[in-house]
């Protein structure tokens, strides 16, 4: 009898250790697909091939591979807050030997939503020799877009650091993708012949068949526009379009950003009427990109993003008079994006609903509505603060009314300028401010001499230094 359950107990651990084995060999199997699909950038292959794979009983190390690696396609999807969530978790879980690499995957999802300071202290981190160009390049990117006083030489110095020793080392990926990143630097800071032959270097060298390829030729179709190559700038920009809708989702973030260039484009080429039907095209794309994803994003990640948004969607302005209710439209919608980040997100779909024709309706011949906007104009290479006022029944009016330069500028005595003190909030120069009618007039005479005299009261809100003042 003790003969037999001996015999049965050991063909029982046999079945059981045969089975586990085989269950082993798929996870491998799969696993081995996942990375394969990865690799060339069948994100969605990919993730549900990962997905699936984390339904298992897995290793700790082999989760947190896991997790790292579907959060790289979760990034590469657009899908920033379960990227997110993925590749903090894979931290939490991986051996501190091989943080670095997903410290180097959460750095560009950091910079993709605009959390700069995030991306630089999760990049200090890096240690890994291995990783040392991809932390120069990132690193670089961070300091750049973020933007504080002496950020623009230390970006420069990181990325040029990177091309010296990367041009010399064997990994030549990490050398042209510097490249692209030094030529959208040099694109920012209107160097434009620069930024030509790097970007030009760069797409050369890179893959057709990848996303970065087509990254760095719609900033190359950017800088072909800036030196007047609007015949390359066009059809860069169009065969870019084209690949990314093709293997892209046109909810794909990379494709709304290639959509706001080609408005660009078309506006540097005095195009306005086509440039304004491709900006309306990129508004429609950008604000369901909002809501869609501004529920999963937490407080600050919605303030992060905005503030390397807004600046992006306001090159709208430009087409001042040539769509006025466009203008309009997008004014209320950063309106109601910088306060639905600081409040409940459960009231974005009732604000996104306040359009201005919902607005106009709720108006009568005694009252107007003005938007005041700020924002960079690319031909004046300058601020420009306007006004834009609705009335009942009259189309919005877009009303320039100075200069960035001009305006804080704005000598209140022979010591004072307005920005230095309005940002200064000393309670002793309130009066000097709110006293001085040169500056009252300076604001308020261009609007009034478009209002109709039917109008007495007036609902505005203001933007930038106006802002302040108000």
């Amino acid at each position: 009898m003790n003969g037999k359950i001996a015999i049965f107990l050991l063909l029982f651990f046999m079945c059981g250790n045969i089975q586990a084995q085989q269950q082993d060999s798929l996870i491998n199997i799969k696993y081995k697909a996942a990375r394969e699909a990865l690799a060339s950038e069948r994100y969605d292959d990919a993730k549900s091939l990962y997905i699936a794979l984390l339904d298992c009983n897995l290793p700790r190390t082999t989760r947190a591979n896991i997790l790292n690696e579907v959060g790289v396609c979760y990034k590469n999807l657009g899908e920033y807050t379960r990227a997110e969530k993925s590749l903090e978790e894979a931290l939490g879980l991986t051996r501190t030997r091989n943080k670095d690499a997903v410290r180097l995957n959460l750095s560009n999802l950091y910079l993709i939503s605009g959390s700069y300071e995030k991306a630089i202290k999760c990049l200090n981190e890096i240690t890994a020799e291995k990783h040392k160009y991809d932390k120069l390049i990132n690193l670089s990117h961070a300091y750049f877009r973020r933007g504080d006083e002496g950020d623009t030489g230390t970006a420069l110095s990181y990325i040029e650091e990177c091309v010296a020793a990367a041009d010399s080392a064997a990994n030549k990926e990490s050398y042209y993708i510097a490249l692209q990143n030094r030529g959208y630097i040099y694109w920012s800071l209107d160097s434009f012949h620069k930024a030509d032959k790097d970007l030009e270097t760069a797409l050369r060298h890179t893959p057709s068949d990848k996303n970065i390829y087509y990254t760095t030729k719609a900033n190359l179709a950017m800088v072909k526009a800036a030196i007047a190559d609007y015949t390359s700038a066009l059809e860069y920009i169009e065969s870019v379009l084209s690949w990314q809708k093709s293997n892209l989702k046109e909810t794909h973030p990379d494709y709304i950003i290639s959509l706001r260039k080609r408005a660009e484009i078309l506006l540097l080429m005095k195009e306005k009427e086509r440039a304004c039907e491709a900006f309306r095209q990129y508004y429609n794309a950008k604000k369901n990109f909002v809501v869609r994803e501004f529920p999963t994003l937490t407080e600050q990640r919605r303030l992060d993003f905005w503030a390397s948004k807004k600046p992006l969607i306001s090159q709208i302005f430009q087409l001042r008079e040539t769509d006025t209710e466009l203008l309009y439209e997008v004014a209320l919608l950063r309106r109601h994006i910088a306060l639905i980040g600081k409040n409940n997100i459960e009231n974005l779909s009732q604000e996104l609903s306040n359009t201005p024709a919902k607005l106009r309706k709720s108006l009568n011949s005694e009252t107007a509505a003005i938007e005041f906007i700020c924002y960079y104009d690319n031909e004046q290479k300058d601020t420009v603060y306007a006004a834009l006022l609705m009335t009942k029944k009259r189309p919005v009016k877009y009303i320039h009314l100075f200069g960035g330069k001009e305006f804080h500028g704005y000598k209140l005595n022979r010591f004072l300028d307005l920005k230095s003190t309005v940002c200064s909030a000393k309670e002793k120069n309130k009066n000097i401010i709110y006293r001085d009618t040169t500056l009252a007039k300076k604001i308020w005479e261009p609007i009034l001499d478009e209002m109709p005299a039917s109008v007495s009261r007036i609902y505005f809100a203001p933007d930038g230094l106006l802002q302040m003042l108000a």
